[in-house]
């Protein structure tokens, strides 16, 4: 019985590592191919959709996101760590962006809830 436990918490460690690092409390949503819409009480930490891309491809980035409580923010990054666009909400918003992609390789949409209350959903397309 001990070996199944330590197996289990192995299995834990090694699938928290592979996945997005978030709490949340009173949370239902989904992420999917070029969208990510989520509802949440309370959200700290990220939530991200990777993708590919070739060079000279403009992205248009769209996002609706009610702040209710603590902030949030939106960022576009290489998948090196070199952030592409980025930008912090505190308050309710809504618009769209244009990303330029510089370099071929894979990029994240992050979604980073700092204390947060409210929802976002974010969809991105390539022009």
């Amino acid at each position: 019985m001990r070996k199944l436990w330590f197996i289990f918490v192995g299995f834990l460690i090694l699938a928290s590592a592979c996945s997005d690092s978030y709490v949340t409390i009173g949370s239902v949503g989904h992420s999917n191919g070029k969208e990510m819409e989520y509802k949440y009480h309370y959200f700290n930490g990220k939530r991200q959709q990777l993708f590919h891309m070739k060079a000279g491809t403009v992205i248009e980035l769209s996002y609706d996101l009610v702040v209710e409580k603590g902030d949030l923010s939106l960022v576009v990054k290489q998948r090196d760590g070199q952030i592409v666009w980025e930008r912090s909400f505190q308050k309710n918003d809504r618009g769209t962006t244009s990303v330029t992609i510089a370099e071929p390789g894979y990029y994240n949409i992050i979604v980073e809830g700092n204390k947060t209350k409210g929802n976002f959903k974010i969809e991105y397309e390539e022009l």
